[in-house]
């Protein structure tokens, strides 16, 4: 998980360096480690869908602070 939090940090940090005013991340619901991931990153749970394979998967916001 260290490796992952560090890379997905850099890519929150990348991201909202580029414009947007926030991130998506979609995580299947029975993978706990990458939930752990983005929840630890500052993500938090805006939803769920079906995405185009069938997949159920959880989505999850994490939004640039405002100055």
């Amino acid at each position: 998980q260290g490796a992952a939090r560090a890379a997905v940090g850099l890519l929150v940090q990348a991201a909202f360096d580029g414009g947007p005013v926030e991130v998506l991340a979609e995580v299947s619901p029975d993978n706990l480690a990458s939930t752990a991931v983005v929840r630890h990153a500052g993500f938090a749970r805006a939803g769920a869908r079906t995405d185009a394979d069938g997949e159920y998967v959880v989505q999850w916001v994490r939004r640039l602070a405002p100055n």
